[in-house]
Formats: structure tokens, sequence, C-alpha cells
């Protein structure tokens, strides 16, 4: 049986502190999507912070919204082959006590995982959202390239899940910007449970200076993983997943400079023990490129790109209204990175740089007017010659007015592009998976948005996952 760990709160994906970051009242699901030829059996398994496990069974209310009738969802329960999904909604979960879970799923077939969270900071006025992925291994090293205290009322909330059955350390360091250490603690997880550092209320105790933009690592003595939750006043949620590795070459798939008055940022950290030149070459949707000048960074340090003001100072071309892909190369150390991006609607979201692509991808929670929300995904083309993307929602296959004919797109060398769902799928409505395929290799993230039912002052509602490749 194949394994994968997810963070929770009850109802939060990112296990995250109810009374703090989020809001008094906080929610998750998480959807999985089979990545496999054939139907998987999948189990799923909730770990509370003292490591106690709850499999409830049937896990899911029926038709009637009841737990205990014939037609409640069993655990295990089965998911169909090439794509299918099934949604995990933790409030309805059967018998499982308000709380904060840790997350394992068991299946028979490769799967990709995607959780979202909404909280609630009191009344319904105030909402605070995030989207992060599964993982599927663990490592005793794990980073954070982007960490922040009392930035611009930025705070993190650093999350480690244990991925063994035993207990572990985890050691935490803090680093600044210019990668000094000014920070750290030591906690112990017991088996497949998760612990929380909220800087926001732990900051001053770890000695950090209200301020603090730089980045975290954390050290097990078992395989782990983790999220940063990054949160400010007024429903600001930015989510990512810790990496668990780095590389000389990385990617990122979309980035904006006026994308429907969307703008981004990129920070890449320095992971290994020696300076590193750092040059980012952007790709403009349908041709262009830009190169921005090499920067050398020390061990530890980070590169810090903002699209709007610096596609200027480099004197690039326009690419108003178009996706732009990215490609990050290191001359001699491993790097990571995360995308920040924002509109002027009060929006925000976030996902990780990627360090190889794959000629299939899943995206379990793609949305058309699905509660109010909607997404687009975006794939870049990895490879140095062009290829040919294909892509296919569960239950629907290829709509029938898709955006492209055939749902069907070409992407020159390190090309991206995006597919607005309610473009695609005109009228029809609902939460589906998503299968890319491409003759090369493609990396894709998807951003999800409520966009029209979003009211001013209600939270950012609008967050971002990276795909899984297979």
């Amino acid at each position: 049986m194949k394994k994968i760990a997810i963070l929770v709160v009850l109802a939060l994906v990112v296990a995250m502190p109810a009374y703090a970051q989020l809001g008094d009242v906080d929610n998750s699901s998480f959807v999985i999507q089979n990545l496999g030829t054939s139907d998987a059996t999948v189990s799923v398994m909730f770990y509370d912070e003292a490591g106690a496990m709850t499999m409830p069974n049937p896990i899911l209310p029926g038709a009637d919204g009841t737990c205990g009738t014939a037609d409640d969802l069993p655990n295990p329960f089965t998911v169909g082959a090439s794509g299918a999904k099934q949604e995990i909604y933790m409030p309805v979960v059967c018998g499982l006590a308000d709380g904060r879970y840790s997350v394992v799923i068991e299946s028979t077939e490769a799967l990709a995982v995607i959780a979202n969270l909404i909280g609630d900071e009191g009344g319904g006025a105030t909402f605070y959202n995030g989207s992060y992925s599964g993982f599927d291994a663990g490592a005793t090293t794990i980073y954070y390239p982007s960490t922040q205290y009392e930035f611009y009322n930025w705070n993190s909330l650093i999350s480690v899940q244990n991925t063994t059955p035993d207990p572990i350390t985890a050691d935490l360091y803090i680093l600044d910007e210019g990668g000094n250490q000014v920070g750290t603690d030591s906690q112990t997880i017991p088996g497949f449970a998760s612990h929380h550092w909220d800087l926001e209320t732990e900051g001053a105790g770890l000695g950090l200076t209200p301020g603090l933009n730089g980045s975290a690592t954390v050290e097990c003595t078992g395989a782990c993983v983790g999220t940063d939750n990054q949160t400010a006043d007024g429903g600001y949620t930015q989510s990512y997943n810790s990496f668990l590795s780095g590389a000389q070459t990385l990617y990122a798939p979309a980035l904006y400079t006026d994308y429907y008055t969307w703008g981004a940022s990129l920070k890449v950290q320095n992971i290994g023990s020696g300076a590193t030149n750092i040059t980012v070459e952007y790709f403009i949707e349908g041709g262009g490129t830009c190169t921005a000048p090499s920067e050398n960074i020390a061990a530890g340090q980070s590169l810090y790109h903002y699209l709007p003001a610096d596609w200027a100072t480099w004197a690039c071309a326009s690419a108003t209204n178009k996706i732009v892909g990215a490609q990050i190369t290191s001359d001699a150390e491993d790097v990571v990175g995360v995308v920040n991006a924002a509109s002027p609607a009060d929006q925000a979201q976030t996902y990780g740089t990627f360090d190889a692509g794959a000629g299939t991808v899943g995206l379990p929670v793609i949305m058309n007017q699905y509660y109010g929300w909607d997404t687009a995904f975006v794939c870049q083309n990895l490879g140095g010659a062009a290829t040919t993307v294909t892509y296919s929602y569960s239950g629907v296959g290829c709509p029938a007015d898709p955006a492209y004919p055939g749902c069907s797109f070409d992407l020159g060398p390190n090309e991206a592009k995006s597919v607005y769902q309610p473009d695609d799928l005109d009228a029809t409505t609902g939460l589906y998976a998503v299968t890319v395929s491409s003759s090369g290799t493609v990396a894709c993230i998807a951003n999800e948005t409520m966009g029209a039912g979003q009211a001013a002052g209600t939270g950012d509602w609008s967050m971002s996952y990276n795909g899984f490749g297979q």
C-alpha cells in the first residue's frame, strides 16, 4: 500500500491553531485523485497531536446526511481508475471529534491529494483560506524558503508532520535574510502526528525581531514533511509545501507582471554550504523572453524578484495580460523557491517551484462555480522542444465547447499557458479532477478563486497548489 501524509486541522488543512492565525472556527476538506489505471482501495487515518489514531468506518454519511445508513462511504473505500476522485469534508466525517489532525492515506494505486482550508475569524466576517499538496515521502531535513514574523503584518505558521510510526525530534532553525540564524526550538513529535510553530504568538519567545522576511529549516531524527501557512490581518493567506530537497535548476509555471491586474514575486533560497550564482530566465506566453541579471547569493541567503517593478528595470518586452513561466539556474549549489501572487482585489496565493516535470500530471481540485469557486490551471513545458498538451476532466472528459479545440494545445520550449474553467466548461458546474498529459514533460499548478462571491474585507478567497507528476 502506498502512503500519503497530509496535515489537517479539523477542518483546517495545514495543521494550524484555531485560536491564532486563521480563525475561531476552521474547516477543511481534502480531495483524493486516483492517478493509476486500476481502481484504488483507499484507507484514511486521522492522528491527533498526541499521536492517537482514529479510522472512522464509515467515513462519510450517505445522501441523507446521516451516518449509519446503507449508503454511507466505508473506510477503506474505492476510488475509480484514471483520474476519478473522492472528496472528504472534515466537518461531516463520521464520529470524528472536533480538533486538529494529521492524516495518513494508504492506497493500492498512486494518488494525488489536495487539502483546502477555510478559517472564519468570527461571526462570518473575515475568512482565511489556503491550499497545499499531500506528500508521498518525507526527509530528515526540510526547507521553508519564505518565513515571516510581523513582516508588514504577515506571520508564518510552520507545521511539521512525523511520517514514521515512532516519535521523532524536530529542530527548528529560523534564518534572517542574510542567512544568519536568529531563532531555534526543539520539539518531540509522536508517530504520524504534527507540531505547529505559530510565529505570531511564539515569535517573540523564539527571539525573533519584528520585520523578519527570512527562511527556516527543520531537522528531524526521522522522516518528516511540512507546510507554511502565512497570514495577515484581513484574511490574507498564503500556503505552501516545505521542500524535501533542492536542485540547481527550478521552474515556476505561472508568474505575472499585469495579468488581469495580478502581479507576482519570486523568492529563491540557497540551501547549499557555499555561494552560488543564480540566473532567472522568464518566458512569455506566445513568445519572447526576459533574462534577469545574475546574482551571487551566499549560503542561506535568498534572491527576490518583484516582477511588476523589476520587469521595467530589466528593460524587458511587455508581458501584459500574459502568463510568464520561469527557469531558475544555480551554478554551484541547490536552491528552493516560492512564488507569491496578488491582485488589487485583496487576493493572494502561493505555490512552490518545481525541480522536474512529468508526462502526466494530476490536478485533484478543479472547480467551475462550485459553491462560488472557480479555477484555472497553468502548465509549463520544461523541455527544450515544443510539446503538445491534452487534458481531461473526471466524469466529463473533454467538454462540448472547450477553450482549446479537443482539449489540446501546443507549448514552445519553457512556455506556459492557462486553462480557465469558466471559459472551458461553460455551464458545466461542479468539482472535478483533471489529468494532464504531454508528449514531453510539464509542470502544472492550479489557482482557486471565489471571484464574484468575494465581498470587500471578507478575506482574500484565493489559493494555489502544485500538481502531481507521474
